[in-house]
């Protein structure tokens, strides 16, 4: 398919500068609000010269095309513009798989702190099993406030594929980083605790009370 021309105009307040291009659809438009009109010169690339606009075939369809026509280009241009938006996430850098590295790291030992210390103490193990998950829903609530603008299938990948969230938000991991952590952070102290009160009868507490001593040392 042979594509649609596309117009170039001078700039009505600089006659060194031009403006465009502009599909038929917009040149219509321009017309109708008297932004152009037959004597404004016109450019198509390929040609050599400026040519009055009145002086093409396509004026008479653009002065008696009707206003709610629709530019095709605009809407390619505005779809161009959405995948921009929700495209491609950039490959992290290393830098950052550091940091994600570093706290995986560390969650992994709050983690096992937290385990021993639920199967050692049952009251403190709810107390932190609570707080935890708390903190974790205060973080999926302010990482979903800032998703309200997304499509609805980012919003679910987003909150419900683990570690999606972290490769999302990874050019704006510093600012995102406070809800990322009382998320993964709530979840997975708050499990380990609860697993350690399930997993731990009478007797076992106390052989980890002795392992929690050695510790305190």
């Amino acid at each position: 398919m042979k594509p649609e021309p596309l117009y170039y105009i001078p700039v009505p307040e600089n006659d060194h500068d031009v403006a465009g291009p502009y599909d038929l659809v917009q040149m219509a438009r321009l017309l109708r609000t008297g932004v152009i009109a037959a004597e404004t010169l016109t450019f198509r690339e390929g040609e050599s010269d400026w040519q009055p606009f009145g002086n093409r075939p396509q004026y008479i369809i653009a002065k008696e095309m009707p206003p709610d026509a629709v530019s095709n280009r605009l809407v390619m241009l505005k779809e161009k513009e959405e995948a921009a938006k929700h495209g491609a996430i950039p490959v992290p850098s290393v830098e950052t798989i550091i940091k994600v590295g570093a706290a995986a790291l560390l969650l992994l030992v709050l983690g096992v702190v937290a385990y021993f210390v639920a199967a050692a103490d049952v009251t403190t193990g709810i107390l932190i099993a609570v707080v935890s998950g708390g903190a974790a829903l205060v973080g999926v609530a302010f990482i979903g406030a800032h998703l309200i603008d997304e499509p609805w299938i980012v919003r679910l990948m987003v909150l419900f594929i683990p570690l999606f969230d972290i490769y999302y938000f990874t050019t704006n991991l510093d600012k995102y980083l406070p809800y990322l952590i009382a998320k993964y952070a709530g979840t997975v102290i708050g499990a380990a605790a609860l697993a350690g009160m399930a997993s731990v009868d009478a007797h076992q507490a106390d052989e980890v009370k002795s392992i929690l001593g050695l510790f305190r040392l």
